[in-house]
């Protein structure tokens, strides 16, 4: 027993360790992005991308040979099949969407703060919803449409309360997303196996990044032939290689710390922490780099994650739903306290004295009935009494906190 409450305890330092690795990473390829690409340095975002795509993919292309399980997708009976057919129907429009996304993501960043740039990406959920209901891959929900008009006006509310607002760099980061909400539709249509398994985040890196570095190079050679100020110089080049390389370097970690990432959650826990990165993104910004963040965006961003967790919670337990957002969230909350503590207590371990024995009993037992009365206060409430369950407010409430309390001394009490 003790060897899996161990094991469980590991897993969660996984998830912990790693999620928060995903939200430092992020935050530190962003800011150095935009170091790397202001005027007085390496203003040349083709450039960088290119060399983005051919570090990623060498990197992988190693790690591939020294450690292949670590592309589940192209090992093992359940690999996907990479063929000519995909890679022209599918590798090839995905590698352009996600090089055009990075072209212009990075060259936003010349014009708007990276506050502000995050919180317009909030919205990517509304087009990816909208494209994905648009190739019949989802059905329209009312309540999802009603999210995605409150994350609207959230973020128009950020929008106006942007104080250097650019119509420039606006333009740019919205292109941006349509591209990436083209990109992940397009990937979840066309890059997936006979089983329904799309390709993981190193095998992603390894099949598209070449396509996409070399598209770029086409079109820079094709666009740029004859205009020597939008290229480097060599020498310039050679002044700040050493940076690029650290700069690209840093991105394929990030992907690496996403892989594990996955690996170790749940589809809940990565939108929850997709959540608490964005908003690490917008406070490192606002403290770091010192970017102003009106009121009004604060308000606005605030209503933007609110909605998006709500609406990622509709995705993934839509039954919960069914009578309401508000009581969706509920019944989620419960069943999330019900299914981490109530459901993984600890058993009873021999050699313990009576006392400790005693103690844990009363524990559980507290728990398992302070989860109980939660769940009849929900299903009340599911029954449409609403009037009883708003007068029972001050007792949900102490319940909640004393289910907090109950759930930290049966994890941390000492037994022996």
């Amino acid at each position: 027993m003790k060897a899996s409450n161990a094991g469980m305890d590991g897993a969660v330092m996984n998830v912990v360790f790693f999620g928060a690795m995903n939200c430092m990473g992020s935050a530190v390829v962003i800011a150095f992005n935009k170091y790397l690409l202001s005027a007085h340095r390496f203003p040349f975002v083709s450039c960088l991308v290119i060399a983005h795509c051919a570090v990623g993919w060498a990197m992988a292309a190693v790690l591939y040979l020294l450690k292949p399980s670590w592309f589940p997708s192209l090992i093992g009976e359940k690999k996907v099949n990479v063929n000519f057919e995909l890679i022209a129907k599918g590798a090839l429009p995905i590698a352009w969407l996600f090089a055009a996304q990075l072209v212009l993501s990075n060259m936003a960043l010349e014009f708007c703060s990276i506050a502000f740039l995050q919180m317009m990406k909030e919205t990517s959920v509304v087009l990816v919803y909208m494209l994905s209901v648009a190739f019949s891959m989802e059905v329209y929900d009312h309540q999802k449409g009603l999210l995605i008009i409150f994350i609207l006006f959230a973020t128009w509310l950020t929008i106006h309360g942007e104080i250097r607002f650019s119509l420039v760099g606006f333009l740019l980061q919205a292109s941006c997303m349509v591209f990436q909400a083209f990109c992940v539709v397009l990937q979840g249509k066309l890059l997936a196996s006979s089983t329904g398994q799309k390709l993981d985040p190193l095998s992603y890196v390894l099949i598209i990044m070449p396509l996409s570095g070399l598209m770029l190079i086409v079109a820079v050679g094709g666009v740029h032939y004859n205009e020597a100020a939008a290229l480097p110089s060599l020498s310039l080049l050679q002044e700040w290689l050493p940076t690029i390389f650290l700069n690209a370097t840093c991105a394929f970690a990030h992907n690496i710390v996403v892989c594990f990432f996955f690996k170790y959650s749940s589809a809940l826990t990565v939108s929850l922490n997709a959540i608490m990165k964005d908003s690490f993104i917008v406070a490192c910004s606002s403290v770091a780099l010192q970017e102003p963040i009106t009121l009004l965006q604060k308000l606005g961003f605030g209503l933007q994650l609110s909605a998006v967790a709500t609406f990622s919670l509709l995705k993934l337990k839509p039954e919960e739903f069914k009578d309401g957002l508000a009581l969706g969230l509920w019944r989620c909350l419960v069943l999330f306290i019900q299914e981490k503590w109530a459901g993984t207590m600890p058993a009873p371990v021999p050699g313990l004295t009576k006392k400790s024995l005693e103690q844990q009993a009363e524990l559980r037992s507290q728990l398992t009935a302070l989860t109980s009365r939660l769940g009849a206060i929900t299903a009340s409430s599911l029954a449409g009494h609403r009037i009883s369950s708003c007068r029972a407010a001050p007792e949900l409430v102490e319940l909640t906190f004393c289910v907090w309390h109950a759930a930290a001394r049966a994890h941390f009490v000492d037994l022996g």
